[in-house]
Formats: structure tokens, C-alpha cells, sequence
């Protein structure tokens, strides 16, 4: 978000995406302070947006991620020896960022779309490119 335009989220806006954060993520974020933000747009950057962040799904692969690939088990085993590692996924990420005020919610929606809250996951069933290979 541009440093010179972005303006407080109306709260109104944030409790609209808050259903769609998972649980864990939510009960994480109400211990840290959190200043969501949205873009206005100014002369500086035309949108609301200046420069890039990043979000990142990365999954450190060690000795329990490992042995659950090899035996081939399923997706939320592999989730959950990924957590353990500190995994998140890139909607998470986001919405870290998003709570930072680096980004704004509208834009992780956007751009990420929404997770399912209950299995804490994105469900890439119709994108076969994206299903792992194990």
C-alpha cells in the first residue's frame, strides 16, 4: 500500500472478510496489534499501491514432512507436519501482511481468493497444476 494515501479500513469492511480467516488465525491475531488498511490512490502512485510485497507459501522439508510424503499420505497429514515447521499457507501470509498494513484484505481477496475456515486450507481440486506431487 502507498505510505502516502492508504487510509484506516473501515472496520465494517474488515468484520466482512474476518468469517473467511481461519479460527487459528483469527485467535492469532486478536494477541497482535493490527492496522488493516486500504488504498486511496494519490499523485505518488495513481492507485493506492506502491511497490510489491510478497506472499509466500513456503514449507520447510524435514524428517516428518519427509516421511509423510514417502508413505504417501494425505493432504491434511502433509498439512499438518508442514505446520509444525511454522508453515503458512499464501492466503495466510496475506493476511498477515494484511494486519501489518502492507496490503489490504480487499487485495488478498482478490488476488488469493477465500479459504475454506474449517479445514484451514485452499481447495485446488479443480486446478490438477496446482495438486502436489507426491
Amino acid at each position: 500500500l502507498c505510505p502516502h494515501c492508504s487510509k484506516p479500513a473501515d472496520k465494517a469492511l474488515v468484520a466482512t472478510f474476518r468469517h473467511a480467516i481461519p479460527k487459528w488465525l483469527r485467535a492469532e491475531l486478536k494477541t497482535g496489534e493490527q492496522n488493516w488498511r486500504e488504498p486511496v490512490g494519490c499523485a505518488r502512485c495513481g492507485n493506492g499501491y506502491l511497490g510489491r510485497v510478497g506472499i509466500y507459501e513456503i514449507a520447510p522439508f524435514n524428517a516428518e514432512v519427509s516421511a509423510v510424503v514417502r508413505r504417501r499420505g494425505s493432504e491434511p497429514e502433509l498439512l499438518d507436519a508442514a505446520r509444525k515447521t511454522g508453515f503458512l499457507t499464501m492466503f495466510e501470509d496475506g493476511v498477515l501482511k494484511a494486519a501489518r498494513g502492507e496490503t489490504s484484505l480487499t487485495e488478498i481477496f482478490r488476488v488469493i481468493g477465500p479459504v475454506d475456515p474449517e479445514t484451514d486450507n485452499l481447495d485446488h481440486s479443480a486446478d490438477a497444476e496446482l495438486q502436489p506431487v507426491v
